[in-house]
């Protein structure tokens, strides 16, 4: 309460007291924390708190941390490759096994954050041919990464072993291959890295056939 002695006008004292508030308000207001000492100027700090209590000397502000979003690359089936024939391919009744890619998969991962580690499933079926026999069989599956517009940085023969019992005239493989890393670069990798799958017929071995 203002008293009519202090030789101000009502009215002149009443701002005045009214400036001391927001003064009080304002330097209240520029230091946020909990509990402690450790309060932190708040504002941009320009306001004279900061000046008094520092001053003039700013906190930096941290540098804004940004994620990025990254995409796995495509799996594609090199063209010609998606089958393979053994025997002899110039009749029916001369082809031995046929082995066909019938489904992919793949899966990313950040490593330490500047390289992506790859896993790629190749699934597929073996059907005898009129010439076949039940038993053992091994497919050449190639899995390779390409460059977009570029060179192969990656490529791996894996033989899969598909078994045909006596009962039956076709048998599924599966391959997985886990050893594909790729460093990264400030492009997506999705965009500049694409997966080749294909049936490579450099890798095929000859059939071990059970006896009946």
């Amino acid at each position: 309460m203002v008293s009519e002695k202090s030789g101000l006008p009502r009215g002149a004292a009443l701002a005045a007291l009214g400036l001391s508030l927001v003064l009080l308000a304002g330097c209240g207001s520029s230091v946020s924390g909990s509990g402690g000492g450790d309060g932190t100027v708040a504002g941009d700090g320009s306001g004279w708190g900061t000046a008094i209590l520092y001053g003039g000397r700013r906190f930096s502000e941290p540098p804004p941390t940004e994620k990025r979003e990254y995409s796995c690359p495509a799996v594609e089936i090199l063209d010609g490759t998606v089958a393979l024939r053994s025997g002899d391919t110039g009749s029916a009744r001369g082809v031995g096994y046929q082995a066909s890619i019938r489904d992919t998969a793949r899966e990313c991962a950040l490593v330490a954050g500047d390289r992506i580690n790859i896993k790629v499933g190749v699934q597929g079926r073996l059907v005898l041919g009129e010439s076949g026999k039940p038993g053992n069989y091994t497919v050449p599956v190639r899995v390779a990464v390409r460059r977009t517009g570029g060179d192969t940085v990656y490529s791996k023969l894996t033989t899969a072993t598909v078994a045909v019992p006596a009962t039956d005239t076709q048998g599924t493989f599966t391959i997985i291959d886990d050893s594909v890393s790729l460093p990264l670069s400030a492009n997506d990798p999705g965009e500049e890295f694409t997966i080749v799958v294909g049936l490579d017929p450099q890798g095929r071995s000859a059939p071990r056939n059970r006896r009946r």
